[in-house]
């Protein structure tokens, strides 16, 4: 009785929970740190890329609010000619 020994396993598998039993992988912060950046970069472009391409084909309603994400596209003022009172009528509000 007792418990089973460890099978065998890779030891060039690095992932950032630690995985395999890895009490401290070699550069394990460095590591993290990169594709923390990586994919801070990669979803920062997207969404300016998304601000840039973003097209509404019908306005939104003139008694409706403005849609949060017209105040950083760059086409507002194209797709909904009503932008700018709802912006002075919101700010009215407050």
């Amino acid at each position: 009785m007792g418990a089973q020994p460890r099978y065998p396993y890779p030891k060039t598998i690095w992932s950032p929970p630690g995985g395999y039993w890895c009490v401290k992988p070699i550069n394990y912060k460095k590591n993290t740190k990169i594709i923390i950046i990586g994919l801070a970069a990669t979803l920062a472009t997207a969404f300016w890329f998304s601000t840039r391409v973003e097209r509404r084909p019908l306005p939104p309603h003139p008694c409706a609010s403005a849609v949060p994400m017209q105040y950083l596209n760059k086409n507002r003022d194209e797709d909904d000619p009503y932008f700018e009172t709802k912006r002075k009528e919101r700010n009215n509000k407050h």
